[in-house]
C-alpha cells in the first residue's frame, strides 16, 4: 500500500490535472460530471475519500468525441491525452488525461509497461441505451464482476490463476454476447431520445440511469476545495450504486489501485 504522504500529494495533482480538464471543458461548452468514487468523495468527504488514488468523470459520447480533438490541442505540456489512438500499447477502453514525469503503478500492471504510467484522471464515455440491451447486460453481469474480481489480485498470483481458470468458459460466453451487443448498440448510441444512459458497452459496468437522473448537469459540489460538475439527482445515483454512502465501509472492504506512485 501507498503511504499516506505519497498518496495525498498525488491527489492534488489529480486535482491540477481535473482542473485543466474542466478548463478546457468550460471554454469549449463541453459537458461532463464527478462520477464514481470521486462523486463520493465530493458528497461526503468534500474531496478524495481519503484512501483513493484515482479520479474520475464521465462525457456523453457527443462531448467526449469534441473534447479529444480539442484536448489534444490544449491541454497544459505536463498532460498527455491518452487512449489507443495516442498511446498504441494503452491495453484499457477508457481514456485518460496523465500527467508526465510522475508514475501510478496498479496492482495489474508491472512497473515498466510500454505504454505512459503517470498520474491520471479516468475520462468514461457514456451512451444512451435500449432497455434490451440493458437486460441482456443484466443477466451476464455476473461473468463480469469476476473478470474484474480477479485484477485485485497481483499478475501471476494463484489466485489470479484459479479465477482465470474458472472463468474461461463463461468468459467467453460473455465475451461473444459483448461483441454481438457492441454492433447492435452502435446505431442508437447517440439518440438522446431513448430513456436509459449508462457507460459505452464495451466498457460497461452494468449499471444503467434513467437520464432525468443525470440530466441537466450541476455545477454545485465541492471537491478539494473547487466545484465541480455533476449529475442532477447525485443522491439517487450514488444511493443506486453504493447504497448507503455516507457510511464509511469497513478497511477490509475499501479499495484501492496503486501499488506504487512516484510524485
Amino acid at each position: 500500500m501507498v503511504d499516506a504522504e505519497t498518496l495525498r500529494r498525488a491527489q492534488l495533482k489529480m486535482v491540477d490535472i481535473l482542473v485543466a480538464i474542466d478548463d478546457i471543458c468550460k471554454k469549449h461548452d463541453i459537458e461532463y460530471f464527478l462520477a464514481y468514487g470521486t462523486l463520493l468523495g465530493a458528497v461526503r468527504h468534500k474531496g478524495f475519500i481519503p484512501w483513493d488514488d484515482d479520479c474520475d468523470i464521465c462525457m456523453m459520447r457527443a462531448d467526449y468525441e469534441k473534447f479529444v480533438q480539442i484536448a489534444e490541442r490544449e491541454l497544459p505540456q505536463n498532460l498527455f491525452l491518452q487512449n489507443s489512438d495516442t498511446d498504441p500499447n494503452f491495453p484499457r477502453t477508457m481514456t485518460k488525461v496523465r500527467m508526465k514525469n510522475t508514475k501510478l503503478v496498479e496492482f495489474d500492471e508491472s512497473e515498466n509497461e510500454k505504454y505512459h504510467q503517470g498520474i491520471f484522471v479516468d475520462i468514461f464515455i457514456w451512451d444512451y441505451h435500449k432497455p434490451w440491451i440493458m437486460s441482456v447486460l443484466d443477466k451476464i453481469k455476473v461473468v463480469n464482476q469476476w473478470k474484474y474480481r480477479r485484477k485485485k489480485y497481483p499478475k501471476g498470483s494463484f489466485k489470479r490463476a484459479a479465477m482465470q481458470v474458472g472463468i474461461a468458459l463463461p468468459y467467453l460466453f460473455y465475451s461473444t454476447m459483448m461483441k454481438l451487443l457492441i454492433i447492435l448498440s452502435t446505431h442508437n448510441r447517440k439518440d438522446n431520445t431513448l430513456r436509459y444512459v449508462g457507460q459505452e458497452i464495451k466498457a460497461c459496468d452494468m449499471v444503467f440511469y434513467d437520464k432525468n437522473m443525470v440530466f441537466p448537469i450541476k455545477r454545485e459540489l465541492e471537491f478539494e476545495g473547487k466545484v465541480f460538475n455533476v449529475p442532477n439527482d447525485w443522491d439517487l445515483i450514488l444511493t443506486k450504486m453504493y447504497g448507503d454512502y455516507m457510511t464509511l465501509p469497513k478497511e477490509e472492504d475499501r479499495y484501492w489501485h496503486a501499488k506504487k506512485i512516484e510524485v
